[in-house]
């Protein structure tokens, strides 16, 4: 008898226990309209100050120290290496630039007018600053991948295939495990960002250029961002058309 009663109290306080407790006056979480310009500052320096010490280090790096092609002595490795670490370091350190310049306009805007109340900072960015948003952190997180990819390639060349190898080894390692961590921010940001709607950087890449065109078409002042995707494309195509010149002559020497 003493044993069912004491089983019995042990049920009841287990129930009771699950019972969860009502709090008066506790209202569900409501959205609260609010002025963001200054978080959305401070998101937009969080993307300009490194975009400018990343270029600082892509001066030396990217372009200074940059040897010319000798066309006898360098083997076709070589010569891709050096072709390949040139324009890399020219296009890392231009896009860290436009990081800069969009953050930089995008935080003088944010300051100079008026924004409008919006339910987070998120909304105030997809809504009255989505090209600049995106702009950012594409061309921030291009010149980043690309400075990470330039290391190797620039300890390949200076120290020959022997350290080169390995450290280009590195450079490709850490150049992937960086994209894994920012598709992982952006997947992560889909939950609170549903107006950029990117699952990848691949994606928010495509989203990037969407946003161009659709700019670029609306009116006059963006005359120069149509005349830029031209150059890019025909830039591209001559790049490509390089390097398969190159690995044309390089397998025809060795049929030779």
């Amino acid at each position: 008898m003493i044993t069912c009663s004491y089983m019995m109290n042990i049920i009841i306080l287990l129930m009771t226990s699950m019972i969860i407790p009502q709090v008066d006056g506790l209202q569900p979480a409501t959205t609260v309209m609010a002025n963001y310009s200054k978080d959305a500052i401070s998101l937009f320096n969080n993307m300009r100050t490194p975009a400018a010490l990343v270029a600082g280090g892509l001066v030396p790096l990217g372009i200074i120290m940059n040897k010319p092609i000798r066309e006898e002595e360098d083997t076709i490795k070589t010569k891709v290496l050096k072709k390949s670490s040139a324009l890399l370091g020219v296009a890392s350190l231009l896009s860290e630039i436009i990081a800069v310049i969009y953050a930089s306009i995008a935080i003088n805007k944010l300051v100079e007018l008026p924004s409008p109340q919006t339910a987070s900072v998120v909304d105030l960015l997809s809504q009255n600053h989505n090209l600049p948003w995106l702009g950012a952190n594409v061309h921030f997180f291009l010149g980043m991948m690309g400075f990470s990819l330039l290391v190797g390639t620039r300890v390949y060349l200076v120290y020959g295939g022997a350290v080169g190898n390995l450290a280009i080894g590195y450079s490709v390692a850490f150049f992937l495990q960086m994209l894994a961590v920012v598709n992982r921010g952006i997947a992560l940001g889909r939950g609170g960002s549903h107006h950029f709607g990117a699952n990848n950087f691949g994606h928010l890449c495509l989203l990037y250029g969407l946003s161009i065109l659709r700019f670029a078409t609306r009116d006059t002042t963006s005359v120069c961002s149509i005349l830029s995707i031209g150059v890019t494309a025909v830039t591209i195509a001559n790049t490509i058309v390089s390097f398969y010149k190159d690995y044309a002559e390089a397998s025809k020497k060795k049929k030779e």
